[in-house]
């Protein structure tokens, strides 16, 4: 989301924004006591309603706002913080156009963390300072710092700013490897004389660590009705922590990992918490952050530990009235079985229909009946028709369909369709009459 203000629009104005009601009361104001091109931009921010949860991220207190703010001059990146307010000199002549923009938890910018405080990952530094009170002889700034040794070095400047009568500088580094530098900005007068003020400003540089992708599994090694392990491989990341599921379908637990600091390919500890569904995931991290992807893996497996192959779901699930108080359930069944996790689903053999027999609640333990596979226009499809006199006239019936192997594995969608039952027929035509009348070419007169 994003909203902007430009100089002479009028206050609140939205730039760009896809959630309006979040941001209010923006506003850009010349501030001359700063400088001929210096600017303020605030904003207010309604707290809570990011992301559609309470505290801007999952967990957070009521009302709670961790969200960040990039804040954007004439189209460049100005500054990442917490605050509202930013005073800023516009690099260039002309119209200024401001924006902030509201970085948070779930919008997969890298530059956010919502474990932060006083450290914004990235791989460069950014200084900003004002110039004396009275500068009517300075030339330039020099930047020196420590190289991240500890000790800062006047020898040789690191860069040189010159001075050109604006009302504050910024000045942003190379690209830093991880550590802590320190910085010092002196000022140099036309004639040359450098000030010696030695005061130092620190700052941590922690890069946001490399996801890892391509994550897939491979062999599940079995010692039948007692334990398995299985083995993941991925490309990329350093570090790798590896999360996991409880093993009877529920989602990853990311609050512990089940083993740390690894690399690829992984082998499992020996697992035996029986039959169900496991995922795994695994992400990147450094001495200071964890990246945040939420890519997984699932497989199943049964009570004695071995995989699980379900085919693919039917789609497309129509359900007809038809005479008699039936209907006619159908559907389609794709034919091309992709590749998921490095493994090809197993090929189904027939669909199966469940209903509700009227009652609202859908029983998926025992089928109606079967229906027959039949192949055309490039996929499967199916038709079933219900028994005679199954349902009562007007009665509202759900139905579902699952792909089923010839080894009797079922898929386990949920997708159901709804139809009201039609097992009375219309009542005859009234005042039937019959009369004669003449005819000629060309059809009646």
């Amino acid at each position: 989301m994003r909203l902007g203000h430009r100089v002479g629009d009028p206050v609140g104005a939205v730039e760009e924004s896809d959630s309006p009601g979040r941001f209010s009361a923006v506003s850009l104001q010349h501030v001359p006591a700063l400088g001929p091109r210096a600017f303020r931009l605030s904003w207010n921010y309604a707290a809570g309603h990011m992301f559609g949860t309470n505290g801007g991220r999952m967990g957070d207190p009521l009302g709670g706002n961790r969200d960040w703010f990039k804040v954007y001059v004439n189209g460049r990146l100005h500054r990442t913080q917490r605050g509202q307010v930013v005073d800023f000199v516009a690099p260039d002549a002309g119209q200024v156009l401001a924006a902030v923009v509201a970085v948070g938890p779930l919008s997969g910018d890298p530059d956010y963390d919502p474990g932060l405080t006083d450290t914004i990952p990235g791989d460069r530094v950014q200084l900003d300072w004002q110039p004396p009170a009275y500068a009517p002889d300075v030339r330039e700034y020099r930047i020196y710092w420590d190289s991240g040794g500890g000790t800062v070095s006047y020898t040789t400047p690191l860069a040189v700013v010159p001075h050109d009568g604006r009302a504050a500088y910024t000045w942003v580094s190379a690209k830093l490897t991880d550590g802590t530098y320190k910085f010092v900005v002196r000022s140099v007068d036309i004639a040359g004389n450098v000030e010696t003020n030695v005061a130092e400003v620190n700052q941590a540089i922690a890069t946001w660590p490399a996801t890892p992708t391509g994550l897939a599994y491979s062999d599940i090694t079995v010692d039948p009705g007692v334990s398995f392990t299985v083995d993941l491989a991925w490309s990329g990341g350093m570090n790798v922590n590896v999360y996991g599921n409880d093993h009877a379908g529920g989602d990853i637990d990311y609050s512990t990992p089940i083993d740390t600091n690894v690399s690829s390919p992984w082998t499992s500890a020996a697992l035996t918490d029986g039959p169900g569904v496991y995922r795994f995931a695994v992400r990147g991290r450094n001495a200071t952050y964890e990246e945040k992807n939420t890519d997984f893996i699932e497989f199943e497996v049964n009570a004695a530990f071995a995989e699980v192959s379900r085919p693919l779901s039917p789609y497309g699930l129509t359900v007809i009235p038809a005479a008699g108080a039936e209907f006619t359930v159908s559907g389609k069944l794709d034919k091309a079985r992709p590749v998921i996790n490095g493994r090809t689903p197993a090929a189904a053999a027939n669909v199966k229909v469940y209903h509700d027999n009227g009652t609202g609640t859908m029983d998926w333990n025992t089928a109606v009946g079967t229906a027959t596979l039949v192949y055309q226009a490039g996929r499967w499809s199916w038709t079933f028709t219900t028994s005679a006199g199954a349902y009562s006239d007007q009665q509202l019936v759900k139905f579902g369909a699952r792909a089923n192997t010839a080894n009797d594995v079922t898929d386990e969608n949920t997708d159901t369709a709804t139809g009201r039952a039609d097992g009375i027929a219309p009542d005859a035509p009234r005042s039937l009459a019959a009369s004669a009348v003449r005819s000629k070419a060309g059809g009646l007169q």
